[in-house]
């Protein structure tokens, strides 16, 4: 099989299975394989956002310290290798391909007990490539959820939960607490936990999670700039892992969080929570942190506030949640010099109204589009959630054409709203053609 057959078999795939949450299907295609999720330790990343901003900067500090390090996040946004990385570098799609191939022919058209999810598939193609190239460690991020996501069948030395905010509720539930419960469920007996700034009421059930399960815990605290132990650091994690040491931790993470690597006031806690995870994980390791390891250059995450310099300015960010969107506002607010103009494309499944709400300011004007999604929201709904002034487009393109035309001194254009927009801006900007059929699984 070659990768191109390989994305045509996924997505079909995908297209047909669709999102199906459970554990029965994918364990037993693990088992069929010979158990490939429990060849390395894992940094389990799971939390409504800031979880791929963990997993790369948690990826770049273990990398740092000389282990070799595979990294596996989601969606892509042009290619499906994004999404599995080895030491930085995306795997190469013939070695991607030879691997499926053989998957594949032993799980037999990737049926165990039931058709497998895309997300179930490429999650198993992961594992399998990094026991091939024996990584040291992985840093896995969650797909959805965490209790019943593919991912969960990985072998934790850390998890880590980066933050809790409403979305996916129809899979994950309506309330905060619903949603803290279900990114809980990555927790494992005994395994270190390391939580970001969660709100009081997802604190309390990671909290409680975390007591049951005899995890030692800590959280940053947003407010103190510090992290703080939020249960006694008793029994050792699994494997051998020593208490937490909170000061310990705080020392090495200092440095990231009040310089991280990456833009925007909210990658503070952000790199503060995957300097502890990777603390944690090269203890478990019996590896020594290096401060000097520590120290993560600045770099540049694509579609995350990630800027295209010329007349005008662009900001591509992958903001698709409310909270997201809270995010993009706060980093948009420290330069009001800068005057946004948006270009906002959302999914249907998203609260395209609680986003505008976070987005909006006196002035601000929006091009609304939708990606070339089947499940999009229309480019009407969109501009109808715009409190002002709005413009209908037909295209990501085209929205994005009309508000650098519109855009006068002084005006940031700012795409936003969904990966699957930022990705077709993106590649426009960038004259980005190798690119993969978008999917939004």
């Amino acid at each position: 099989m070659t990768y191109d057959e390989l994305i045509r078999g996924l997505w079909a795939l995908g297209h047909a299975q669709g999102m199906r949450l459970g554990l029965e299907r994918v364990e037993a295609a693990a088992e069929r394989l010979g158990r490939p999720n429990l060849a390395f330790p894992a940094v389990h990343v799971a939390g409504t956002d800031g979880k791929g901003s963990v997993a790369h900067v948690a990826s770049r500090v273990l990398r740092r310290h000389g282990l070799t390090v595979g990294l596996t996040t989601s969606p892509h946004l042009h290619r499906l290798i994004e999404r599995i990385r080895i030491d930085g570098d995306e795997l190469p799609r013939d070695e991607l391909a030879a691997i499926a191939t053989e998957a594949r022919d032993r799980l037999g058209a990737w049926e165990v007990d039931g058709p497998l999810t895309f997300f179930e598939v490429v999650t198993l193609l992961a594992f399998e490539a990094f026991r091939r190239r024996a990584v040291d460690v992985a840093v896995v991020e969650v797909g959805l959820g965490g209790r019943l996501d593919a991912t969960r069948l990985c072998r934790p030395a850390v998890s880590v939960v980066t933050s809790i905010g409403l979305d996916h509720t129809e899979q994950l539930g309506n309330t905060l607490a619903a949603i803290a419960g279900e990114k809980a469920g990555i927790f494992a007996p005994g395994v270190p936990v390391v939580l970001g700034p969660l709100v009081p009421e997802a604190l309390e059930v990671a909290v409680a999670r975390a007591g049951t399960l005899g995890c030692p815990c800590v959280r940053w605290d947003d407010a103190a700039g510090s992290f703080v132990p939020v249960l006694p650091a008793g029994a050792p994690a699994a494997g051998g892992t020593p208490p937490l040491d909170v000061d310990a931790i705080h020392a090495f993470a200092r440095p990231l969080s009040v310089s991280p690597p990456l833009e925007g006031f909210h990658q503070r806690a952000n790199a503060a929570v995957a300097a502890a995870a990777a603390w944690v994980a090269l203890r478990a390791l019996g590896r020594s942190p290096d401060r000097a390891a520590f120290a993560v250059p600045p770099f540049v995450l694509p579609g995350r506030l990630e800027r295209v310099d010329g007349r005008p300015p662009i900001l591509i960010d992958v903001a698709h949640n409310p909270h997201g969107a809270a995010a993009l506002a706060a980093h948009l607010a420290a330069d009001p010099s800068l005057r946004a103009r948006f270009v906002l494309g959302t999914l249907a499944t998203k609260d395209v109204d609680g986003v505008a709400r976070e987005l909006w300011a006196e002035g601000r004007v929006l091009h609304a589009c939708a990606p070339a999604m089947p499940n999009a929201h229309p480019a009407a709904r969109v501009a109808a959630a715009w409190p002002g002034t709005s413009i209908v487009h037909g295209s990501v393109v085209e929205a994005l054409a009309a508000a650098r035309a519109a855009a006068g001194p002084g005006e940031l254009v700012v795409v936003t709203g969904s990966h699957y927009t930022v990705a077709e801006a993106r590649a426009a900007l960038l004259g980005i053609v190798d690119v993969d059929r978008p999917i939004a699984l």
